[in-house]
């Protein structure tokens, strides 16, 4: 999914010179972590409460 949308608002003429990127909270978190596992071509991310355990280990 997130291929999808991510280049589908890649080719959008107004937002080519743009960057973008994903916002992940709580285990939404995991799911942006895991799509820029899989190659998801981004410039950022932004992680707000993701899940984790002592010394920044993900669950």
């Amino acid at each position: 999914m997130f291929f999808f949308a991510i280049n589908q608002i890649k080719d959008i003429l107004w937002l080519k010179n743009k960057k973008t990127g994903l916002i992940g909270h709580s285990e939404d978190g995991l799911a942006t972590i895991g799509a820029i596992d899989k190659g998801v071509n981004v410039d950022f991310m932004i992680q707000r409460a993701t899940p984790g355990e002592k010394h920044g280990t993900l669950l």
